[in-house]
């Protein structure tokens, strides 16, 4: 055997491949002899298995790194004999990493897949073979489903192996113990490879091999398991004496009993449980199955619920590291067939059962985003609520009943739905200056106002400092009052608010120093407050005196209000009126004794307890018929426990058509996992008009949709790239099956018009299913014909017009009309009532092209018209 003897073979693959850049189809050929057996099959939009017509060589390498030793070794003896490259036969790997059977892939799906992805790697490919990798484009190929840091690094590993180094489990190990950094991009890639030189003077495929031997005579232990996915899944560990668990960036969760504390290190294997069977994966491994109702750790249910009791789950036994970084790697892929049949969940896109914390739906027009973002967001606001209404209900009930849900969580703010545009603003979504008329003075008055982000989050984190309750009473017998403790936009309010906690009280303003003991009436307050400030003849304030000292009774309940639209505290009234007779006070002398049964370190939405916002009135009753009496008795409660970790979702549409650097600002760091409240590398930030501390809860989950045809994912900015997990919506025709006009299939018909767009511009601007939904609600022939003329006048012809900015040739292309032999069967006609001989003579109309078009309304309802953009009738 001889030492390194991958290492000429490979590279001499990567100098031959270069030839096959645009004959792609020849090195799938070559595979097939070759003796690849599986790999080779592509799956389109129809999900119908197709062969695959396109790769990239470092699937190419990936493809025989996939398999065993021997079998490793008689593929490439087959590759290397038919393309007669003259380099010894390798017989040993020792050191290279293998590749993942199931993820083997440097791209997606057909289906999935963008034009420029496979083009993207090539690219790479060509410029690692020169020694000068453009950053942006290692970059882009991070992007690509399918593609992982360690996954790109083993490839350029493969074909270049004195170049790159692989960073994976094998290789993170090495590096940490001779102190050195783990790069997670192209810049501190490039500086770990340098860093690296100086270490050592071995090539890089020498210090792999290094790597692999130091892990083989190291000793596996829980402990290391922890370490490795501290490293792996950043911001998601928790771990107790009983529990370890993680999740992953697609949201399954992974947990596992790390042993005694302080053993952690002398536990060598671990079982880990998983939401699937990993058994037909090529992954040695012990596996143990749990039914749904079969008993397991308890502390799954708080630390990994869906691995909980009550779901199906899978208990794998790891004992070494490698085997445990095979199964991330499986787990962290797409669903694939042999994954799926053991998955628990049945829905249609299985990739989106589990939502991580930032989302963005992204696809070309009327393909059901915005639709679709309403489902996610009740799945993940109410997941109980969710799961009971959609096992029993057919699903056309289930649709009206969740958008009642959806409604219920926007009034509630749970969910908050918003829309990006390029006049939208950092002062829009986090916080701003606004001006406001203020009623008592009359004046302008410049207050901070939280933005829509900025509110969500607050609510989200629902930190509870006081919390006592009022035991089984019957609220609706109770007088609510709400009460404002000062301007809730100053310090000084702060200040007030926080005497008013510290000391187990209420606090008024209206009366100054004035002591209205003995005033029973209205008309006794008002007296007494003229006899002390003739001048302040102020309706309002006696109003406000009379009813803080003679309206509200001992046990009335006083909701003390941040703004017209927030509440921070409940307080029961327990005392009588009280005048605070105190030399250094200057302000707020009356006062009430209350017991405080709820105070919120944040403020929380009104909606949450009262059907209408708060006026801005210092103090008055709250109306009984827009009270929450039923959330009321809940929240006040004796044994009331707050959840404080109940998920929060905002939708925001169009997100690629707003600013996201100016919008987002400093905040867009605070997005990722690790970085939010509780992470484990949690941060923070100063807001600049309020200058208060501002962290994203860990519950906050950010729902994004993005119309390709508005603007492509290559050019989205690349800061929100990286912190958003994307789902790809294609258009899918098949949604249209059963549904017939004048005898076409409306399956062919988008079909073949989606494929002619495809051909003339990119599949970023394909016309989407949702724009031909209603003809699924019409029965009678007649009433689709009309419905399906009404959608082209009104939708598909003027979209058309913006995807090929007014090409009215192409359009007539997509439209199949330069093949209708009937003029009147054209949805655009070409030419006027004179034909250009006419209108310039014979001298100049060989000079010119005819660019007179219009729409043919009268063809929007003909059978013809339509049943020709299939067919036509021309050659």
């Amino acid at each position: 055997m001889t030492k390194f003897s991958w290492v000429p073979a490979f590279e001499a693959i990567s100098t031959w491949i270069v030839d096959y850049k645009d004959q792609q189809s020849k090195l799938l050929e070559l595979l097939a002899v070759t003796g690849i057996e599986n790999g080779l099959n592509d799956v389109n939009k129809n999900e119908e298995t197709i062969p695959l017509a396109e790769i990239d060589p470092f699937t190419f390498y990936a493809l025989f790194m996939k398999y065993g030793l021997a079998r490793r070794q008689q593929l490439l003896h087959a590759l290397l004999n038919r393309i007669k490259l003259d380099v010894a036969i390798p017989d040993d790997f020792e050191g290279v990493p293998s590749a993942q059977a199931l993820k083997v892939w440097l791209f997606p799906y057909q289906k999935d897949r963008a034009p420029e992805m496979v083009e993207t790697l090539w690219e790479l490919f060509m410029q690692a073979r020169e020694d000068s990798i453009n950053p942006d484009t290692f970059e882009k190929a991070l992007t690509i489903p399918g593609t992982g840091f360690a996954k790109l690094t083993e490839c350029l590993f493969y074909a270049f192996p004195k170049r790159y180094l692989p960073v994976d489990g094998q290789t993170r190990p090495w590096l940490k113990r001779h102190g050195l950094a783990i790069p997670t991009d192209w810049r501190t890639y490039q500086q770990c490879l340098k860093d690296v030189g100086k270490k050592s003077s071995k090539p890089f495929y020498e210090i792999s091999y290094d790597a692999y031997v130091e892990n083989m005579n190291e000793t596996f232990s829980a402990e290391k398991a922890i370490d490795y996915f501290g490293e792996r899944y950043p911001g998601t560990l928790t771990k107790n004496t009983h529990l370890v668990s993680v999740r992953t960036p697609n949201g399954r969760e992974l947990a596992f009993d790390p042993g005694k504390e302080g053993q952690y290190d002398k536990k060598r294997s671990i079982g880990l449980f998983i939401d699937a069977d990993p058994t037909g994966t090529g992954i040695d491994v012990e596996i143990k199955h749990y039914a749904a109702s079969k008993s397991r750790n308890s502390n799954l249910k708080s630390n990994a619920p869906t691995l909980s009791t009550g779901n199906e789950a899978y208990h794998a036994k790891i004992k070494d590291l490698a085997t445990l970084e095979s199964i991330c790697n499986w787990y962290d892929g797409e669903t694939t067939a042999a994954v799926q049949q053991h998955r628990s969940v049945n829905n249609e896109d299985d990739n989106m059962t589990a939502t991580p914390l930032n989302t963005i739906l992204y696809g070309p027009p009327g393909t059901g985003k915005t639709y679709t973002t309403t489902d996610m967001a009740v799945k993940l606001a109410d997941p109980q609520w969710y799961e009971e209404q959609s096992e029993s209900l057919t699903d056309e009930k289930f649709r009206t009943v969740l958008k009642h849900r959806y409604d219920e969580l926007v009034t509630s703010e749970r969910i908050v739905f918003t829309t990006f545009h390029q006049s939208f603003s950092y002062e829009d979504f986090i916080e701003g200056i606004r001006a406001d008329t203020n009623d008592v003075t009359a004046g302008i008055e410049y207050r901070i106002e939280d933005g829509v982000f900025k509110r969500l989050c607050d609510s989200a984190d629902k930190k509870v400092l006081r919390n006592e309750g009022l035991g089984e009473l019957d609220m609706s017998k109770r007088q609510f009052w709400k009460m404002s403790l000062g301007n809730t936009q100053s310090d000084e309010s702060e200040d007030i608010f926080n005497e008013c906690i510290e000391n187990n009280y209420v606090l008024l303003g209206w009366g100054g120093p004035i002591d209205f003991a003995g005033c029973g009436s209205l008309d006794e307050v008002k007296q007494r407050y003229l006899n002390n400030k003739p001048n302040e003849d102020r309706k309002f304030a006696f109003s406000a005196v009379n009813r803080f000292k003679n309206q509200i009774k001992n046990g009335d309940i006083i909701v003390v209000s941040a703004g017209n639209s927030r509440y921070q505290g409940i307080a029961e009234v327990v005392g009588d009126y009280e005048f605070l007779d105190d030399d250094e006070r200057d302000w707020f002398f009356q006062s009430r004794k209350v017991r405080w049964l709820k105070v919120y370190e944040k403020p929380r939405p009104v909606s949450e307890i009262y059907n209408k916002i708060f006026s801005q009135q210092t103090i008055y009753n709250l109306s009984s018929k827009h009270l929450k009496f039923d959330v009321l008795t809940g929240l006040l409660a004796d044994d009331n426990v707050v959840a404080e970790s109940e998920p929060y979702v905002i939708i925001i549409d169009e997100i690629n058509r707003g600013n996201i650097s100016r919008i987002f600002g400093e905040l867009i760091t605070l997005l990722e996992p690790d970085k939010r409240k509780g992470g484990t590398d949690e941060r923070s930030v100063t807001l600049p008009y309020s200058k208060k501390p501002f962290q994203v809860p860990q519950n906050v989950y950010v729902i994004g949709t993005m119309n390709t045809a508005d603007r492509s994912l290559v050019q989205l900015d690349l800061a929100l790239r990286r912190r958003f997990n994307f789902f790809n919506m294609p258009p899918k025709p098949e949604l249209l099956k059963d549904i017939s006009v004048h005898g076409i299939d409306m399956v062919d018909m988008l079909d073949i018009m989606n494929q002619r767009i495809e051909v003339l511009l990119d599949r970023d601007h394909l016309l989407g299913h949702a724009y031909l939904f209603p003809l699924k609600n019409i029965s009678g022939e007649e009433e689709r014909a009309q419905c399906l003329g009404d959608i082209f006048k009104n939708n598909i012809i003027p979209l058309l017009q913006e995807y090929f900015f007014d090409d009215w040739e192409r359009i007539r292309w997509v439209l199949n009309d330069h093949r209708k032999q009937n003029k009147d069967d054209q949805f655009i006609t070409q030419g006027g009532s004179s034909n250009l001989q006419q209108l310039f003579g014979n001298d100049i109309q060989d000079s010119l092209s005819e660019r007179r078009f219009k729409i043919n309304e009268g063809a929007l309802y003909i059978p013809a018209a339509y049943q020709q953009i299939i067919s036509g009738s021309g050659s």
